[in-house]
């Protein structure tokens, strides 16, 4: 016989109503394998803390993507490492507008009751976010939603759930790294190894056609294939007054002319590019299938400018523009706090509007990451 336990349901009232916890049995929460249910998961930012440095805030935004579901109802419960992190507050966010059970953060738990009022929420959006301060300590830290959350809602045909559809309960680590102390010796240091072959790169990201007000780098993925290689590293791009966007990739690879570059922004679709200049009519049009790009030791210059990475993909990044990344942008339009920002802000204007919902929806005609 199954243990009895309770769990987060909701009965919708009229006029101004919220919705209240309700009891159930014989049901195990779902765990991150019903990718159909209600799915949160979470970005931290900053991922990475740079001990001593004086500056050791995180925030980590909780993700809710309602998939094919309506949300009346979130209980949620998140765990820390309470030896790394010392809790600041845990607040609700535009998910879910009705705060139902204030947030508390404590010993290595945070936890919120959120409601959406009178009508259930679909698609995805920022449901709360957890405040904490680094210890400026050795160690990485992990954040968790724990598997105790409680989900409440309806399913497509408006019928009200006994049961929690809690989907993926996700997890974020955020890494801490020293500082390496300057060489004050006078003896010869240790070479280091240097890339043999250096990709300087010009790209440009849809939307941005001059420096963006919100927003002067960018961490961007570069792939380079050919036969037996598969080589891919993060580098930090610079925007110039053009809007154009500059930076260098470092791989040991040999002189060859049949390598294939890939290239995938923080919230842009991968793609796939087999020249040295490519070139397009239309944004997003320009396509190819086998790699012809010659690329020697040392120095090369690749200007990629000539066509538009479009974006779609948003963080968490899957290789898929779907509903969760459209209604992402829709669910948040018209808002400019930091922890949206990071996820739907596409132009980089320093507010999610109309530009960046039309942006998404233009991406649904490729959809995928190119590979």
């Amino acid at each position: 016989m199954k243990k009895q336990i309770f769990f987060l349901t909701t009965l919708l009232l009229l006029a101004g109503a919220t919705f209240f916890l309700a009891s159930s049995k014989n049901q195990d929460i779902r765990s991150k394998a019903a990718v159909s249910m209600v799915d949160l998961t979470l970005s931290a930012s900053p991922n990475r803390i740079t001990l001593d440095s004086g500056n050791y805030d995180v925030s980590v935004s909780v993700l809710a993507n309602a998939n094919t579901y309506k949300v009346s109802a979130v209980e949620l419960v998140m765990t820390y490492d309470a030896n790394v992190f010392t809790p600041v507050s845990i607040t609700g966010s535009t998910f879910l507008s009705t705060v139902l059970a204030t947030g508390s953060a404590a010993n290595g738990i945070a936890k919120i009751t959120l409601g959406s009022g009178t009508s259930p929420k679909t698609g995805s959006g920022i449901l709360a976010v957890l405040k904490l301060k680094h210890n400026n300590t050795s160690g990485s830290g992990v954040i968790k939603v724990d598997s105790t959350t409680k989900v409440a809602g309806m399913d497509s045909s408006d019928n009200v759930l006994s049961t929690s559809i809690l989907g993926t309960a996700g997890s974020v680590t955020v890494t801490a790294v020293n500082v390496e102390p300057p060489v004050t010796s006078t003896s010869t240091p240790t070479p280091i190894i240097a890339k043999t072959t250096n990709l300087n790169l010009k790209l440009k990201f849809q939307g941005i056609n001059k420096k963006p007000s919100a927003g002067s780098t960018m961490d961007v993925l570069v792939k380079v294939a050919a036969n037996n290689i598969d080589e891919k590293i993060t580098s930090v791009f610079t925007v110039g007054d053009d809007g154009v966007w500059s930076g260098t990739a470092g791989f040991n690879l040999a002189t060859g002319s049949a390598y294939t570059v890939y290239i995938k922004g923080p919230k842009h679709i991968q793609k796939k590019i087999c020249i040295n200049k490519p070139t397009e009519d239309y944004a997003g049009t320009y396509h190819c299938d086998v790699g012809k790009i010659s690329l020697i030791k040392g120095n090369n210059s690749l200007d990629f400018s000539g066509i538009t990475l479009l974006a779609g993909d948003l963080p968490t990044q899957d290789g898929v523009v779907n509903s969760y990344d459209t209604s992402l942008v829709r669910n948040n339009l018209g808002k400019s706090d930091s922890a949206n920002l990071t996820l739907g802000d596409l132009n980089l204007d320093g507010i999610i509007d109309s530009q960046d919902y039309s942006m998404i929806i233009n991406s649904l005609s490729i959809r995928l990451d190119e590979e």
